[in-house]
């Protein structure tokens, strides 16, 4: 049985790995046998398709990557340094995002965005990026007082964070 090296139905279709192919097909060669050459045909595009979706899961080739390495990539870099289309809709949005919160200029609400889903923690963390550190000093210096209710908090966990480099720095 011969079969073709495309994964879709049509041409045009993703090129599989000759390796996937044979090892689909001599696995299921019992199978294959039964078939009508048109059905063989689905059969194995179905087949091989389902062993490179399997082999990409497992090699963690193809998945998408953690959104802290989304946001490191786009915002990583010098504002002019040349990106993929991905990367530059990224930092648009995390240009456009940093440009409402700083409007805003609260604290408080920086810090509620900051807790909405792992990419806004990861892109708004001070640490993150010079554009996250420069939102929060202006926000700090500029923005709205830290109500007295979070104030003491507030400042404790800036503290700490400024003073956890220096003691990972004396151990």
């Amino acid at each position: 049985a011969s079969a073709s090296a495309s994964t879709s139905g049509g041409g045009g279709g993703v090129a599989a790995d000759p390796a996937v192919v044979e090892a689909v097909l001599s696995r299921h060669v019992a199978l294959l046998a039964r078939l009508r050459p048109e059905e063989r045909r689905a059969k194995i595009r179905e087949l091989v398709a389902e062993e490179m979706i399997a082999r990409r899961g497992a090699s963690g080739v193809g998945a998408p990557p953690p959104p802290h390495v989304v946001v490191r990539e786009a915002i990583g870099k010098h504002l002019d340094a040349p990106r993929g289309v991905e990367q530059r809709l990224l930092l648009e949005w995390l240009l456009v995002l940093d440009r409402i919160l700083a409007f805003a200029c609260d604290a408080r609400t920086l810090a509620r965005a900051g807790g909405a889903c792992q990419l806004w923690r990861q892109s708004l963390r001070p640490t993150g990026s010079v554009l996250a550190g420069r939102l929060w000093k202006w926000t700090v210096r500029f923005g709205e007082d830290v109500p007295a209710t979070s104030r003491w908090e507030f400042w404790s966990s800036l503290l700490a964070r400024h003073q956890a480099p220096e003691r990972r720095t004396h151990r």
